[in-house]
Parts: structure tokens; sequence; C-alpha cells
């Protein structure tokens, strides 16, 4: 019975390794698949900055929420639409929103505004890295 709800489970979830992957590698994440096969989710890194691209084709600029606590990138939208025709009396309400919570892989410096623009249903935000303190040395006295 277990084999067959794997396998069942695999049918569902065919691009990922394990439907029951549930954290993200620096854990307390929620997930399902990993960011890149699911959510459309691209995270880059140099040596000066750390790249995000999230998909989200249909939502404005204006209805997109960016926040950073702790390492943890939130991006989150709400898309409301209203369509009401008097002379067929239509009337159509509908509300769709997501949200992304994104470890970031490398500490980043949270006392500059990152870069972000939003293009074609693509979001991309650029994060400057915190640069390496230098190992401060301490002396050693002698009495």
């Amino acid at each position: 019975m277990c084999h067959k709800l794997t396998q069942h489970l695999h049918e569902l979830f065919p691009r990922t390794s394990s439907p029951f992957r549930l954290f993200g590698e620096k854990g307390g994440i929620l997930l399902f698949n990993s960011f890149e096969e699911s959510s459309g989710l691209t995270i880059s890194e140099d040596e000066k900055y750390v790249y995000i691209e999230a998909y989200v084709p249909g939502i404005k600029s204006e209805e997109i929420e960016l926040s950073l606590n702790q390492g943890i990138l939130w991006i989150k939208a709400i898309k409301k639409e209203e369509v009401k025709d008097n002379k067929k009396k239509f009337y159509r309400r509908a509300t769709n929103s997501f949200s992304y919570s994104i470890p970031l892989p490398s500490a980043v410096d949270e006392t500059k505004s990152p870069e972000s623009i939003c293009k074609n249903g693509i979001v991309k935000i650029k994060f400057n890295k915190k640069q390496a303190q230098p190992a401060k040395k301490i002396s050693v006295q002698s009495l």
C-alpha cells in the first residue's frame, strides 16, 4: 500500500525527487517542491550580489509587496478583479493572492535598499551582500 501511495504521489508531483520535501536548506519554509521546479523562482549569487527572479504573470508592480526580515525575503501580491455589465446582468468578483518566502543564501546588507523591477511578469531583485569583516585580532597581555 505504501508503494502505491508513493507511486501516486510521484504521478502528482512528477518533477520533484520527493513530494515529502517540506523544508528548504535553511529550514522553516513550507514547500512541496523545490523553488525552481514549482514556483518559478530563480535564486543566484556572485561575489557582490544575491539575485532573485520571481515569475508573477498578470501582476502589476503596484500590487506587489516586498519585505525582508532576518534573511527571509517575502514576495506577496493580491490581485482583485471586478467586472460588471448591467446590460447582461453579469457580475464577477475575483481575488487571487500568492506569497513566496525565500531564505536568502547569503547575508545581505540590509542598510542598502535592493534594486527591484517588475517587467513582463517577472520581478527581479538584486541585493548587495554584506562585506566580509576581517578577523579581529585580540592581544594577550602577560601578568
